[in-house]
């Protein structure tokens, strides 16, 4: 794949995760999916294949009553196949807003979204602000 296509699959998933488009966001996943989300909160694990993937997203849309947004600020790639997008995530919940630069580091193979890796700039505020 080239290095542009990876990177457009990339801003292409983010357009989809913050306009709630679920269909875009399987079309853009693998199968064989894994995405893994730090932490201790609720929301921490790992989750496999695109059905799990998906419910996460919408759980997290539900715990923000859809205010959770993703700022993409830079997607960097390393021609592999790995890509690494930095963002800024909005939220609010229970009377509280939430701002935290995040990035994740996303491998596309054959076009298709395959893993993504979480990491967040303060660990353990985002787990408080999730429970």
């Amino acid at each position: 794949m080239n290095v542009d296509t990876d990177r457009d699959i990339v801003r292409r998933a983010y357009e989809a995760f913050n306009a709630k488009d679920a269909e875009t966001l399987n079309k853009l996943m693998s199968p064989e999916i894994v995405q893994t989300m730090p932490g201790d909160s609720p929301l921490a694990g790992t989750y496999r294949g695109p059905d799990e993937v998906l419910a996460m997203y919408k759980r997290l849309a539900e715990l923000s009553a859809g205010t959770i947004r993703n700022e993409l600020r830079e997607v960097l790639t390393d021609r592999s196949g790995r890509v690494l997008a930095i963002h800024v995530v909005t939220a609010e919940r229970n009377g509280r807003s939430r701002e935290s630069r995040q990035a994740v580091l996303v491998t596309v193979l054959d076009g298709r979204i395959t893993e993504i890796d979480l990491f967040v700039s303060d660990l353990a505020a985002n787990d408080a602000f999730w429970r």
